[in-house]
């Protein structure tokens, strides 16, 4: 045994030893460009001093070429493909002078030609003379480059009419650490630099206004506000311009330690100029936008230099002399002292936007870690600190709303990253987060990984170590890494020696792996007891870990005076209790157990129990983690709560409903939507009464994703309901399989049983034939959708049969193909329809040229109508698309089909947003009540009813914004010209 553990040791020493010395690498850049804006070609001279600080010595040297990303057959566009991100579209589909690219004229090392090759974004060179540790290089080069139109971060041209958003423009250096060349291609996501000095000259025409990384070196020279220093002023375009000299115009830039550069220019720029006092150093701020957003940016510059001080006081101060916030890009984006943004945003969304891009400043600008290995550091840190910021600035009006005040106050989303990662990991397709950027299969799981679990990551281990040594940690962390490059292992360092925790099971378990947490309390009771002649009520909880992630838990008591009680459970491993003022510790929970159980007496009647009242714990089930049914219902009337819906209780809507129908008169009643989160345990259930008829429908539905009883994306459903004198009831359970979240193909598998019998005779009255009698039956429906770029292919297979103690037997058997491609202007869809009947098929169960009785019974808003005034439908000739959809006979419903096809094609050449127009054409071939071949041809006119509802309501009522009505218009049929209409009401 002591030998064991003699070598044990020895192993552990040597290994320690081997451990490299961290380091960092250093190059000073010295570039000269010329833009010429008519061509979009740039070129440019570049001296770069690159400093090998290794202990290794290097043979090569790597550039990024980020530019050539932007042209088809490139990494970044076949990957796109690959992914269906739109981007690699948009790449495919430039033209050449849309192109990017950058050519190299020459390389030299040391004032001598090295020979070099470039494969896609990166320039590999071969040194002449190896370059030892703590010697230095000087590369020489001479690039000619062209600016891609803009389509990811940088380039000419954006959608908002900025000139140039130039990022990723210069051949940059590759970052050499610890782990060798990071010499990765551009494929969308991420950036890894050096850090070092930049010394950088745009020369391009007068009439520009730049903006750029680092601090202006000639601001008399280039003027423009650059002359007047720490000011508050706003200059116009037409103030910069008053003066200019035809020409070109060269601007000079410096920044010092630093690992990126970027710059824009634009004619139309605002140049709004401000400052921020941080103790005794004084940062100015520019802020360069287009006229047309002026009033919407009125108070950027307040939220910029509020957000720099919250931030230097939080984790650093900020250590640079200026800082620009930029109208540029595609949306929002960070490099050293200069962020871009859209401009055209709600004063909430512009809050939003600052708050995560200066938090990059921080997280990235000055904590250089390896975005393209580890960008939770970045990203999750700057979606962390962002609502942080909306707290600051809103205060006591910063809170979780739902329904109508959740469209009017999109920052009160602030439990948004904690919904949306419920809703992912119950998917199944998460991905751990410590996956190198490009790796990941779908652009959705990259984005749930960084930012919304890597911003969790932070405030768990906020939860685990305490407000006050979190805080500690976190400047700790800037402190230390400030600068430089480090990893999550560095990060997990300074986390355990500030707060005196092991923490690796944390980062493990959350970063390593895509495990879920689910603690629930089992059970709570609680009486009062004489302990010692003194009266103490004596709670007994016991507490459950459901999931696979073990965590310290955070327990609550609330008593019946409104007070509350904070008990703290620690996790035997991490070996250090967390403490906070008046919380009680209990001893810690053994990870290996998954149950913990104790008793605890108090002076007070405990009224309720919950674990982590402070939502900070990613718990994917919340429903378990207080006591008490009314505890864990919301109950709320005439709300949609759908949106941004409690994620700690269940939340059930109610509304009236009336109605009037010819047979039952006026129906009046109570209609219940609910559901945990966004649709587990969803249910929907209610009632009416029959003024005329005194009678009552009823109806409830009950759909459960999450017991997933066939795998990952199964559900099963039961519903039950008498409407109309129609009874059923209904079980079916269904299984999509894909291998992707986003990328087709999909399919989806769906079992059922159904029976149905006419109760009451009200349907035939209404113009719905129904046979009466039992009808049981079972069923299979696939459905299946492809994508071929721009080629949507969809496929529905239909079985159904009926079983015993059936009033007939039939089977009936259907087969749909579509296919539909969008072009500029418009839309072709083609359809090809297969059906096939055995058997005593009931009136409601044939197939028709059009839709059948039972397709019309299910479309609610058709079978609304109908409710009305029987005549109506016949007047207003509505009519449901379906069967062989021969449209031009949609008022032939005596003819039945036993056997047939048909082929339906729709060309759309006319479409807004709310609004289009298209040609049609029919052909059928059927037997059956008659045997015949039809076609027909006309036009459709299809439109949404309330297009002129506001967004808010729209979203509001469901339904609203899915409601069509298609107004088709027959001209062509087998028997000749003849001219009908027809109305098709229909929710998507």
């Amino acid at each position: 045994m002591g030998r064991i553990t003699f070598l044990s040791i020895l192993l552990i020493s040597f290994s320690l030893a081997q451990r490299p010395e961290y380091f960092q690498q250093r190059v000073d850049y010295f570039i000269d460009v010329t833009l010429d804006v008519k061509s979009h070609l740039m070129s440019g001279k570049q001296t770069a001093v690159y400093y090998n600080n290794s202990p290794d010595t290097l043979y090569e040297i790597y550039y990024h070429l980020y530019l050539n990303a932007f042209k088809p057959s490139s990494s970044m566009q076949v990957r796109g493909d690959v992914i269906r991100n739109a981007l690699g579209e948009r790449i495919r589909r430039m033209k050449p002078d849309e192109y990017g690219w950058t050519k190299v004229r020459y390389l030299r090392a040391d004032d001598e030609d090295i020979e070099f090759e470039i494969f896609d974004t990166i320039l590999r060179a071969k040194l002449k003379k190896a370059l030892l540790p703590g010697q230095s290089v000087k590369l020489e080069m001479e690039f000619e480059s062209q600016i891609p139109k803009q389509t990811r971060r940088n380039g000419r041209d954006n959608r908002e009419g900025i000139d140039y958003s130039m990022a990723q423009w210069y051949p940059k250096i590759c970052e050499y650490d610890f782990e060798g060349w990071h010499a990765d291609q551009y494929i969308e996501r991420e950036f890894y630099g050096v850090w070092g000095n930049f010394d950088v000259k745009i020369t391009l025409p007068s009439d520009y206004l730049v903006g750029a990384t680092g601090v202006i070196q000639n601001p008399d020279e280039v003027m423009c506000g650059y002359e007047l220093g720490a000011v508050d002023t706003v200059i116009f375009p037409q103030e910069w311009k008053r003066n200019l000299k035809p020409g070109l115009k060269t601007w000079h830039f410096k920044a010092e330690n630093v690992h990126d550069f970027a710059w824009v220019a634009d004619r139309d720029y605002i140049h709004e100029i401000t400052w921020v006092s941080l103790d005794e150093d004084t940062v100015v701020v520019h802020l360069l936008y287009q006229p047309d957003v002026y009033n919407l940016w009125r108070e950027t510059g307040k939220f910029t230099k509020e957000i720099i001080k919250l931030y230097s006081d939080w984790f650093f101060k900020y250590p640079y002399k200026s800082f620009t916030v930029a109208q540029a890009g595609d949306g929002g984006m960070e490099y050293p002292m200069l962020i871009m943004i859209t401009g055209r945003r709600s004063r909430t969304s512009m809050i939003g936007i600052l708050a995560h891009e200066i938090g990059h400043i921080w997280f990235y600008g000055l904590i250089g870690n390896n975005e393209s290995k580890e960008a939770w550091i970045d990203e999750g840190g700057a979606s962390f600190v962002t609502p942080r910021v909306f707290k600051e600035f809103l205060g006591k009006e910063w809170k979780d709303f739902s329904g109508i005040e959740a469209i009017l106050r999109p920052e009160s989303d602030i439990y948004g990253g904690y919904r949306s990662y419920v809703r992912f990991s119950h998917l199944g397709f998460e991905e751990p987060v410590l996956l190198h950027s490009d790796f990941f299969r779908e652009s959705v799981t990259y984005t749930n990984a960084v930012y919304g679990k890597g911003a969790s990551i932070f405030e768990m281990l906020e939860y685990v170590l305490g407000d006050s040594v979190f805080n500690q940690v976190m400047k700790e962390f800037f402190n230390r890494w400030a600068f430089k490059h480090p990893t999550t292992k560095d990060f997990e360092r300074v986390a355990e020696n500030v707060s005196g925790m092991e923490l690796d099971w944390f980062f493990d378990q959350w970063l390593k792996t895509t495990r879920k947490c689910d603690y629930g309390i089992e059970s709570f009771n609680g009486e009062w007891k004489f302990e010692n002649g003194i009266r103490k009520y004596i709670a007994r909880v016991r507490l459950r870990n459901y999931g696979e992630i073990v965590m310290p838990i955070d327990l609550y008591f609330y008593f019946k005076d409104g007070t509350y009680q904070k008990v703290i459970i620690p996790l035997d491993l991490q070996l250090k209790p967390k403490k906070e003022p008046g919380a009680i510790v209990l001893p810690p929970w053994f990870w290996v157990n998954p149950i913990y159980e104790f008793e605890i007496a108090f002076d007070k009647e405990v009224k309720m129990v919950e674990i982590d009242s402070d939502f900070k714990l990613r718990d994917i089930n919340r429903l378990n983690n207080r006591v008490g049914l009314l505890n864990k219902v919301q109950l709320k009337f005439l709300e949609q709560t759908n949106l941004n819906p409690p994620i700690d209780k269940y939340w059930l809507t109610f509304r009236p409903s009336l109605w009037f129908s010819q047979v039952d008169g006026i129906r009046l009643g109570l209609i219940f939507n609910g559901a945990y989160l966004f649709n587990f345990y969803e249910t929907k259930f209610g009632a009416w009464y029959n003024a005329r008829t005194k009678n009552f429908d009823y109806f409830g539905d009950y759909k459960n994703n999450t017991l997933q009883v066939l795998g990952r994306l199964s559900e099963f459903e039961i519903e039950v309901f008498k409407l109309h004198g129609l009874r059923r009831i209904y079980f079916d359970i269904a299984k999509d399989v894909r291998k992707y979240l986003t990328i087709p193909p999909f399919y989806r598998f769906t079992f059922f049983f159904e029976h149905t019998s006419l109760v009451e005779n009200k349907l035939p009255f209404l113009r719905i034939n129904w046979e009466t009698g039992n009808f049981n039956s079972v069923g299979l429906k696939v459905d299946a959708f492809h994508q071929l770029r721009r080629l949507n292919l969809y496929g529905v297979l239909n079985f159904k049969a009926t079983t015993a103690n059936s009033a007939k037997n039939f089977t009936n058997i259907s087969l749909e193909l579509k296919q539909s491609s969008a072009f500029k202007w418009g839309e072709f869809s083609t359809r090809l329809y297969l059906v096939r009947s055995y058997g005593q098929v009931p009136v409601q169960e044939k197939f028709y040229l059009v839709a059948n009785p039972y397709e019309t019974f299910f479309n609610q808003q058709f079978r609304m109508l109908y409710l009305v005034d029987r005549r109506f439908s016949e007047k207003a000739n509505l009519f449901l698309k379906g069967g062989l959809n021969l449209r031009g006979y949609f008022d032939r419903d005596s003819i039945t089909i036993i056997r047939g096809g048909s082929l339906n094609f729709d060309l759309t050449f006319l479409r807004f947003k709310n609004f289009a127009i298209s040609w049609f054409g029919d052909v059928g071939v059927f037997e059956g009540s008659e045997n015949a071949n039809l076609y027909d041809s006309g036009f459709e006119v299809k439109l949404k009813p309330f297009m002129f509802i506001p967004p808010i309501v729209e979203n509001l009522i469901n339904g609203f914004n899915r409601l069509n009505l298609n107004v088709v218009f027959p001209l062509f049929l087998k028997e000749g010209v003849k001219f009908k209409w027809a109305v098709e009401i229909k929710v998507e």
